[in-house]
């Protein structure tokens, strides 16, 4: 009797959620339905338990993931430092593995300008929410299909980010402030203008509420991108990673946002494997 043989992992995805703190969704014991799909595929697949982001901020906690080294190590630690060539990436070991890599990110920090380019055989660096960028990914995959190529997809969205502005349905869905006693989050972004008023229980709770409406509707986008590739036959031949690259702070102290101070909400970022 022998066992049978695995079937061969010929695509890897990693999906970047950014500012995604790993206790707002339901496989870590989140209570909201943020994370149905993921949670189902936590299940079948891998959670890692406690994650730790090497800083709370995207650029050198991105660039960590690139290079598996820290901050002190690839030296990327300020928005106007630059990837050494030096300091290989992982899309570089991966392209001359073999792979046909494919970048597809939100810009911001995420942009070539920083290194991040580097290794990928097509990169896409505009502005674009996670249902525009995993549609980019279908069509990298689907011109691959049938073909003998490894690929590599790395997919990275800010839809989770401030300014926490998710599709009417799901702000509905989660809103738990009358409107009245909310704030506006549209067009409003960014740590200095939530720290630089007093904001209300009520309007940190609507913050909040929003934040974690944005999670739904990019657990529901990532559940039809997973659908869509079963449906293809090529889930079992792929092996998907979904992850963060810091957390959120909510005030729980004295805070908005990220980038500001090493407290748990800020660090511990969700990795989910699962596929393969």
């Amino acid at each position: 009797c022998t066992s049978p043989r695995p079937t061969p992992v010929d695509r890897v995805i990693i999906i970047s959620i950014d500012t995604l703190r790993a206790d707002r969704l339901g496989s870590y014991g989140y209570a909201r339905p943020t994370s149905p799909a993921l949670d189902a595929l936590a299940e079948g697949g891998l959670r890692f338990e406690t994650v730790i982001a090497e800083s709370p901020w995207t650029l050198p906690s991105q660039m960590t993931l690139f290079t598996g080294l820290p901050p002190s190590r690839h030296g990327v630690r300020l928005s106007l430092q630059v990837l050494s060539t030096a300091v290989p990436t992982l899309p570089e070991v991966l392209q001359e593995a073999g792979f046909h890599t494919v970048g597809i990110t939100g810009g911001g920090y995420m942009k070539r300008r920083y290194g991040f380019d580097r290794g990928f055989d097509y990169f896409d660096d505009r502005r674009k929410n996670l249902n525009t960028a995993l549609e980019m990914a279908r069509t990298q995959i689907s011109e691959t299909l049938g073909q003998d190529v490894r690929q590599f997809l790395f997919v990275h969205t800010y839809d989770v980010h401030c300014p926490y502005d998710p599709g009417q349905k799901y702000a509905e869905m989660f809103r738990t402030v009358p409107p009245a006693d909310a704030i506006e989050t549209r067009g409003r972004c960014g740590n200095p203008y939530y720290n630089s008023i007093e904001l209300s229980a009520k309007q940190i709770r609507h913050l909040s509420d929003m934040y974690d409406a944005g999670m739904r509707e990019a657990d529901d986008e990532i559940g039809e991108f997973v659908d869509w590739l079963d449906e293809k036959g090529e889930l079992a031949r792929t092996l998907v990673i979904v992850l963060s690259d810091h957390g959120e702070e909510f005030s729980e102290h004295g805070k908005i946002g990220h980038g500001h101070t090493l407290y748990i909400e800020a660090l511990r970022i969700p990795v989910i494997m699962f596929g393969g």
